[in-house]
Parts: structure tokens; sequence; C-alpha cells
């Protein structure tokens, strides 16, 4: 079991779940591709919107998730 983080996937359900789930704020969150590990996405946890980023574009938050 490792933490990493989210697909740009999962991280949309967490969104969609975000009130279930609690602790996140008003911001931008990176996520991953899930296929290219050079790929980043950030996903609005305000709105809703997720879009591709070049990495390190920005300082966004992370959540982290683990796998079992």
């Amino acid at each position: 079991m490792d933490w990493r983080l989210p697909t740009k996937e999962k991280h949309l359900q967490m969104y969609l779940q975000k009130d279930l789930i609690g602790g996140f704020a008003k911001n931008y969150y990176w996520s991953t591709s899930g296929n290219d590990k050079k790929e980043a996405y950030w996903l609005d946890f305000n709105s809703g919107f997720q879009e591709k980023a070049p990495p390190k574009a920005s300082s966004y938050s992370i959540r982290s998730v683990r796998e079992f």
C-alpha cells in the first residue's frame, strides 16, 4: 500500500463526494493523468472545473489517496 496523488478520474469522484469525505478547502488540488507521470491536472474544489496544466505551473494543494 502506498500513498499517491489521485488520478483525474478519482479526483473528480472525490469532488463529487467532498461533503461526505470532508476536509477539503475551496482551493485548487493537483492530480495525475494516471497514464503519464509527466502529465498533471488541477481540479477546482470550489467549482469542480478540471484542466490539464504543465507540471510545477502553480502551487496548488494536494490530497493523497491510498489504495488497499
